[in-house]
């Protein structure tokens, strides 16, 4: 990335863990809420629209209330796959930097010998 280049080591596996775990958790939870609006049954959409609400107002008074109970357990779990997920990304971190620590010492050592 571009600005990998400028960052500190630290730092750069902390912007890539958070890019990577908030595009995956946000792709993740978009389904969830996604499938829980489907899951709703078509009847209710039809009478916010024919009580003059506009689609946004259906969605925000009508659709998205019903669907809130469908929403929340899974919601709830994908919280805390985040945090297993975080702790799997840390270390992981650790290795690639222990990793490239031992490269480094490698390498003077062979210049060395």
């Amino acid at each position: 990335m571009w600005f990998k280049s400028e960052l500190d080591p630290n730092i750069q596996f902390f912007v890539s863990s958070v890019v990577c775990l908030g595009l995956f958790t946000a792709a993740r939870a978009c389904e969830q809420v996604r499938a829980a609006i489907q899951s709703l049954p078509r009847g209710q959409k039809n009478a916010g629209l024919a009580m003059g609400l506009p689609l946004p107002q259906t969605y925000r008074y009508v659709l998205l209330l019903n669907a809130y109970r469908v929403i929340v357990p899974p919601m709830t779990l994908e919280m805390l796959n985040l945090v297993k997920n975080s702790a799997i990304a840390s270390t992981i971190g650790l290795v690639d930097m222990d990793g490239g620590a031992g490269g480094q010492t490698a390498g003077l050592l062979r210049t060395r010998l």
